[in-house]
């Protein structure tokens, strides 16, 4: 069996899926993965190495959730 990925427009998503599941034999496997804009790697990866440099600076998620959640 062969492996075809193909990447869809999100207002075809809905009705691509239903037609192929429609075919005998066909399996589909949605990716989990998100995509990162490429012009957005750097400043991820910027951010990526102020955590390594301090990993201890910023806030726990749970902490900065109850403060958001005062708002």
């Amino acid at each position: 069996m062969k492996q075809l990925i193909v990447n869809v427009p999100d207002n075809l998503f809905k009705s691509f899926v239903e037609f192929f599941k429609q075919i005998p034999g066909i399996t589909i496997e949605e990716s989990k993965t998100a995509d990162i804009p490429e012009w957005h790697k750097p400043i991820l990866e910027e951010r990526m190495e102020e955590y390594r440099k301090n990993p201890n600076q910023g806030k726990d998620w749970d902490d900065f959730e109850k403060e958001l959640n005062k708002i």
